[in-house]
């Protein structure tokens, strides 16, 4: 089982959320002490990147564990008492479009966890910007659903599609990112990152355990009937191609 995150530092960021991201937090947190884990054995310390950081809860975390952050955010005012308490260095850009505002070889490790199945205009522009601002032996951590995920299967198999586009698009007014729009399996992930000059070290699928408390509890019992290629994310560590 992943550590959990400090307890203090879980006690602060939920002190300056409103109750709907107090809620959300509540749900992720199982993914993010998972992720945080990975992430301390991947890289220790140095400059870290989130690509795609909102709510900003892994980003004071990852900044009071020391990590010298640093984030990219399409709306950055977004959850603004976060950002203003724990002193976030968040800077505005549409990372499918506009070019990182780093120079070469920046960062130590470069984080798009939850993102790219939100990327709807060109996803190898974003790992192309990635790969450039990573330092010779840098990392990237990806995280993402599964397409063959044993949730969206059933989703798939009740009649209700893979992603709902309706919701997708109606999440740019209400949140001010996309939402699901197209979903991956680890081949098409593979494929990505190897034409955009990455190699891939590590990846897996993995069980994500989010959600309300019954909805976490049915999960787990689905999960310890299933093949592992039918678990709900993938997890993916890969370095750049020199």
């Amino acid at each position: 089982m992943p550590k959990p995150i400090n307890s203090l530092w879980l006690a602060a960021v939920q002190g300056h959320l409103e109750p709907e991201l107090l809620r959300y937090l509540g749900a992720a947190l199982p993914r993010y002490e998972e992720d945080f884990e990975i992430i301390r054995n991947a890289c220790p310390h140095g400059n870290l990147l989130e690509v795609g950081c909102y709510p900003y809860c892994m980003s004071a975390f990852l900044q009071r564990a020391g990590y010298h952050y640093t984030g990219l955010d399409k709306k950055p005012d977004r959850g603004s008492r976060v950002l203003q308490a724990e002193k976030l260095a968040i800077h505005a850009c549409d990372v499918e479009t506009e070019p990182f505002p780093f120079a070469d070889a920046s960062f130590d490790i470069i984080l798009l966890n939850e993102v790219f199945e939100h990327l709807r205009i060109d996803p190898l522009f974003t790992l192309s910007e990635i790969k450039r601002c990573l330092k010779p032996g840098g990392r990237l951590m990806l995280t993402t659903p599964n397409l063959y995920g044993i949730m969206m299967s059933l989703r798939f198999l009740s009649g209700r599609g893979i992603e709902d586009p309706v919701d997708a698009f109606q999440m740019l007014k209400t949140t001010g990112h996309m939402g699901h729009l197209r979903t991956y399996s680890r081949a098409n992930m593979k494929r990505f990152l190897e034409t955009a000059n990455f190699t891939i070290t590590h990846m897996a699928v993995r069980a994500l355990l989010t959600g309300s408390k019954n909805k976490m509890l049915l999960k787990i019992l689905i999960y310890k009937f299933i093949p592992a290629g039918l678990k709900d994310n993938i997890v993916i560590i890969a370095t750049k191609t020199v």
